[in-house]
């Protein structure tokens, strides 16, 4: 199915499997009618809609995620910001050949703070500061959805699935023969490609990348998606395309994105601070930097320098 703006499909291997997979997509289902900005009357929209104004209610998902966001804020110091959605909004990257206006940029920036969106944790409501604020959850919904998805299909007892969701793979326990799942990277550069292969079972892995929307320019600049919230043009980041894998989705989600505006030097902090992480990244001169734990579980298919972070470098061609 289409759903959260991204292809969603879903594996599972059960006797009820058809009824299991409808589970999934029902519940994909009802959450983007509470998360996403586009869905018409949704909390999200509403949100947005009384920005300036009035506080909203919202249901204990929506509060959570939320709060959930705020705090992967604060850890990167403001790079990432669900109150992006004005930006989003001014590059419309779905139809602009062209870079917006200098003066358009700057005036879009001052409404980008995700300082300016109050949780009222007693009442549960949730109201942004501004009028002409709005939230946006592309960089961490999906996660959240499949963490509820994963948890789901767990609890009717279910040991061998994958989910996909966009850029993200969930996967529940092994194959049904007991082998590790083969989860593919894609190449940030050949269209259609891989850049390697992850073996995992039971973890989130969510890949963030330059490739995934994107316009050429009249002069024939490219410029990507992911944004910074604090200039308001995308990233200029040594890294083209980072993968996490976690314990948990929206963590993933988040931390994909945050590692990718933070660039190579700063993902040691990253992994430290999250020892539950495994990350690849590819940077701009397609060399492959794995974290420590990846080094008998990823396996290039392309000709690269592999670096293990945190760890010896291995500069011998594979």
């Amino acid at each position: 199915m289409y759903a959260m703006d991204t292809e969603v499909s879903c594996k599972i291997f059960s006797r009820n499997r058809s009824k299991q997979s409808g589970s999934v997509l029902n519940e994909i289902k009802r959450l983007e009618k509470k998360l996403s900005r586009y869905v018409k009357k949704s909390e999200v929209w509403k949100i947005n809609n009384n920005a300036g104004k009035k506080p909203v209610k919202v249901s204990r998902d929506t509060f959570e995620l939320l709060a959930e966001s705020k705090k992967y804020s604060d850890l990167s110091n403001g790079l990432f910001d669900i109150s992006i959605a004005p930006l989003i909004n001014l590059w419309n990257y779905k139809n602009s050949v062209s870079v917006p206006e200098k003066d358009s940029i700057e005036i879009t920036v001052s409404l980008v703070n995700y300082k300016d969106l109050i949780l009222d944790e007693r009442n549960q409501t949730v109201m942004l500061k501004k009028y002409g604020q709005a939230i946006d959850l592309g960089a961490i919904g999906k996660g959240f959805a499949a963490d509820s998805c994963t948890a789901l299909l767990e609890s009717q007892g279910i040991g061998s699935a994958f989910i996909c969701i966009g850029g993200g793979v969930s996967l529940i326990g092994r194959k049904p023969g007991g082998s590790l799942w083969n989860v593919g990277i894609r190449h940030p550069r050949k269209a259609g490609e891989l850049i390697g292969v992850l073996q995992s079972e039971s973890r989130h892995i969510v890949t963030s990348g330059d490739y995934e929307r994107f316009f050429i320019d009249e002069n024939g600049k490219r410029w990507h998606h992911i944004l910074n919230p604090k200039t308001g043009y995308p990233m200029q980041s040594d890294i083209v395309s980072v993968t996490v894998a976690a314990s948990s989705a929206v963590m993933a989600d988040a931390l994909s994105t945050i590692i990718f505006l933070s660039g190579i030097n700063e993902v040691q902090r990253y992994i430290e601070q999250f020892t539950d992480i495994q990350i690849i990244i590819v940077d701009e001169k397609l060399d492959i930097y794995i974290s420590q734990g990846l080094k008998d579980y990823f396996n290039p298919t392309q000709n690269a320098e592999i670096y293990v972070i945190g760890g010896k470098k291995d500069n011998e061609k594979n």
